[in-house]
């Protein structure tokens, strides 16, 4: 959002503000309003008030294209659009299906749940002006029937980012990493199994609630692991050199096996000259297919996962051409320069 969307907008001229959790500053040509600290999880940013301080913020730099990412401030969106307002919604997850994978939400209530948001999101949608999302969901626009005109911009990373398949460092020896979010649909349960078996260290970093964290660390295999917490954006390039694959098995749950994309880190891990673990889907096979980069994997089969471990650590050849191409594909397509050209043609038209 801030480096790719904001930055990029900001160098085309756009006078930009973004309304975000944390402290006030200037970056990049961008003027972020902090609204204070960020609590963990959606729940708690509406408990905190969160929503209602940013559209508050937002209201009083009166601008004139209102672009909103977060789902709980679609309610502020409408109230934006009967203002006058320019309004983008940028759905960068698909809701509707990620409420299926929400463990805060008891089992039998996640449907009900999804339809309900659903509703709520097609009501404030068919009044804005646009909605951005990253791809289609098993060939199909999701927003189709429901949104006045729909943009692909995929969530690609920059690709002045990228470092290559440089020297690995030291510590990266028999060490495979996974960056992210982790929580059990992403399958770090199985893959704290899935790296002991296979006898690797896994290096993780990203953000987990605590009650997850004290389970993982209660497993027996967590031994295996090195946690290093929730990593600022420039520090992300070392934690790739400290590792030889990265890891991206999540579980085929909600959203995971449905959409035609991949998750941004698999194309910082291949921007970096590394090669991948995916869950078996039918983008990780396209991508596997085209590049040749990828390993493909049933994510619940540990032993699967283990194997396909072992088998990269120990042909260290195999493994760095499989980087090389990973990284070619990443320089030549999967990178923002693309997608950045959507977003401002987007916008030049909706201020034109």
């Amino acid at each position: 959002m801030f480096h790719k969307e904001c930055c990029s907008l900001a160098r085309a001229g756009y006078e930009v503000w973004l309304v975000a959790p944390g402290d006030s500053r200037e970056e990049n040509g961008v003027h972020v309003a902090g609204i204070g600290p960020k609590p963990l999880g959606t729940l708690r940013r509406i408990r905190k008030g969160m929503p209602a301080k940013a559209y508050k913020k937002a209201l009083s730099l009166d601008c004139d294209v209102y672009h909103i990412h977060d789902p709980e401030l679609l309610p502020y969106a409408a109230r934006l659009k009967k203002r006058g307002k320019t309004v983008i919604f940028d759905s960068h997850e698909f809701y509707s299906l990620l409420i299926e994978e929400k463990e805060y939400v008891p089992g039998p209530l996640r449907k009900t749940a999804a339809a309900l948001y659903t509703a709520m999101e097609t009501s404030v949608l068919r009044r804005l002006d646009a909605v951005i999302t990253p791809c289609t969901v098993e060939g199909k626009n999701l927003f189709e029937g429901r949104a006045r005109r729909t943009v692909f911009v995929d969530n690609l990373p920059v690709s002045e980012s990228f470092q290559g398949p440089e020297a690995p460092a030291p510590e990266s020896e028999n060490t495979v990493g996974y960056l992210g979010s982790i929580s059990k649909s992403r399958g770090i349960t199985q893959l704290v199994r899935a790296c002991f078996a296979a006898g690797a260290k896994l290096r993780l970093a990203g953000p987990v609630w605590p009650a997850y964290l004290e389970e993982l660390r209660a497993m027996k295999e967590f031994s295996c692991v090195e946690y290093e917490g929730t990593l600022p954006f420039a520090e992300t390039p070392g934690f790739f050199r400290r590792i030889r694959v990265g890891m991206c098995t999540l579980l085929s749950v909600g959203q995971y096996d449905r959409i035609d994309n991949l998750p941004t880190k698999v194309f910082e891990y291949m921007g970096s000259g590394l090669p991948v673990i995916l869950s078996d889907n039918r983008a990780s096979r396209r991508l596997a297919e085209e590049s040749g980069c990828c390993v493909c994997v049933d994510p619940e089969n540990e032993a699967q996962v283990a194997h396909a471990i072992r088998s990269l650590l120990d042909d260290p050849l195999r493994a760095e051409h499989m980087g090389r191409l990973g990284y070619q594909a990443a320089v030549e397509r999967f990178n923002w320069a693309n997608e950045e050209k959507k977003l401002l043609e987007l916008y030049r038209e909706l201020t034109t």
